[in-house]
């Protein structure tokens, strides 16, 4: 009787944690927002468009490379 307990016990304790494993992976793959990539005009370094400063339709990687 023993053995029969144990063995629920494990299969319901598999199917929770594989539930809230697959519950987190969907909460990652929607907390993931696209950031665009954008490239220097000076030194040609590709940064998230996030960091990059936009001069005149062009993009810069820091303030000392806006001329």
């Amino acid at each position: 009787m023993w053995q029969f307990l144990i063995l629920v016990s494990v299969i319901i304790s598999v199917y929770i944690l594989t539930k809230i494993n697959s519950q987190s992976r969907k909460a990652l793959k929607n907390n993931r927002t696209k950031t665009e990539i954008v490239k220097c005009k000076v030194c040609n370094l590709n940064i998230p468009q996030t960091e990059a400063i936009r001069v005149d339709g062009t993009w810069c990687c820091a303030k000392k490379h806006i001329h």
